[in-house]
């Protein structure tokens, strides 16, 4: 297959999507990567690109074309810039790619959705079929995570997520409780299917990488969060737990990665007078995760406390039971549901500090007998359900039906 894939965040930025085309390519496929200029999550073109360098480049074989775009900045209005010129750049590149031949467009939808727009058009002039995988839920996520609560510019995003919608041939969701959420803005929910995201082969491998390359783990019991630090994860809440735990001086807290409410926390952290029980290790490459998280006593899950959270099953849910340990998770619906029934960790409602306290405690306080067993079934749990083999398999079969049909029409 010719393949088109159009996500405004790609390689050097850490997303699935990256894995997902470089396991496409290893299987004999044709992959373009219609993309942006790296600048996630920390608002600024990354070193060695930009407007003049390195706007196409092959990467493990997949071909890569940047669009303009104007950084995300830290700030609403720069991020707002930064959606709009995707769209726009991406329209004027897209003109430029109606000269190759691609048996489908497929989208890895983040935030924000109208990334599916040059998608659109691409799709509609080649007429070839749009599969788009949903992660982030639009215009519910402006809401909760920006904060957006005008009724006339939800309004209007809605409207744009629609009309996106029905232009697409297939819509692949990355949690359960997406298809009545997609399904009930009036879309057919024949369309619609569970696709839930996998944890990269190299989780399952320990030597990818090499252990000299680590920043220094603190010696005691650690509790590990990897992934984007931002306003939608509510990790002040392990601020307000450390602080209740405060006396336990040997429970420490370490973040990996980067993000908006980065320095934010280290000032709580600072005012608190928590400095001792917290480690802040700026982003790594993902090939340096699962050695991180095997010096981990368990992984720090956590969301807002938002119904549009509630429905949402976090990428790093399946990276953390690839791991083989114990969760704590500090979430609502179908997250804390799935950590539940894989009988993984502890749960506690999501921004309720005493509760997550009182768990970081009995897990403390398990034997280490008790907190392998829930690694054990973390682990297991992934296999049967988010293995990348069983995943990508049926994301061959989507592909290839969707090519079908349009082929027939």
């Amino acid at each position: 297959m010719k393949i088109l894939v159009v996500a405004q965040y790609y390689y050097p930025e850490q997303f699935r999507t990256n894995d997902i085309c470089k396991q496409l390519v290893q299987d004999g496929h044709a992959v373009t990567v219609l993309t942006g200029i790296p600048n996630y999550p920390q608002g600024k073109f990354y070193d060695g690109y930009g407007i003049f360098k390195n706007r196409e480049e092959v990467h493990e074989g997949v071909n890569i074309i940047r669009t303009f775009l104007i950084p995300r900045g830290n700030n609403k209005i720069q991020l707002a810039l930064n959606y709009f010129s995707f769209v726009i750049a991406g329209w004027f590149k897209a003109l430029s790619l109606l000269k190759y031949d691609f048996d489908c467009v497929f989208v890895y939808e983040t935030s924000p959705i109208t990334m599916a727009l040059p998608a659109i058009y691409i799709k509609k002039k080649k007429k070839i079929p749009l599969i788009m995988y949903v992660t982030d839920l639009w215009p519910e996520n402006v809401q909760a995570a920006g904060g957006i609560n005008n009724k006339k510019i939800l309004g209007m995003i809605g409207i744009v997520v629609d009309y996106i919608y029905n232009s697409c041939d297939k819509i692949l969701v990355s949690s359960k409780n997406f298809i009545e959420a997609v399904s009930n803005r009036g879309h057919n929910k024949n369309k619609i299917e569970f696709w839930p995201q996998y944890a990269e082969e190299l989780y399952t491998d320990k030597n990818v990488a090499d252990e000299s390359e680590l920043d220094d783990i603190p010696g005691g019991f650690n509790i590990m969060f990897t992934g984007n630090i931002g306003q939608a994860q509510g990790l002040d809440i392990a601020i307000e737990a450390a602080e209740i735990l405060k006396d336990q001086l040997d429970i420490n807290w370490v973040f990996i990665g980067d993000g908006s409410a980065k320095i934010q926390l280290q000032k709580q952290v600072k005012k608190k007078k928590l400095e001792n029980n917290f480690k802040f290790i700026s982003k790594k490459p993902v090939e340096l995760m699962p050695l991180y998280l095997a010096k981990a006593d368990a992984a720090f899950l956590s969301l807002k406390d938002d119904p549009v959270f509630s429905m949402t099953l976090p990428a790093k849910l399946q990276s953390y039971m690839a791991s083989g340990i114990p969760i704590l998770a500090s979430i609502n619906g179908e997250a804390a549901n799935t950590v539940l029934e894989a009988r993984a960790g502890l749960v506690n409602n999501a921004g309720n500090a005493a509760e997550l306290a009182k768990n970081v405690l009995t897990l403390y306080n398990m034997s280490n007998e008790e907190r392998k067993m829930l690694g054990k079934n973390a682990r297991d749990f992934f296999e049967v359900n988010y293995k990348k083999t069983l995943l990508m398999d049926k994301f061959y079969k989507i592909l290839n039906d969707q090519i079908c049909i349009s082929d027939s029409i």
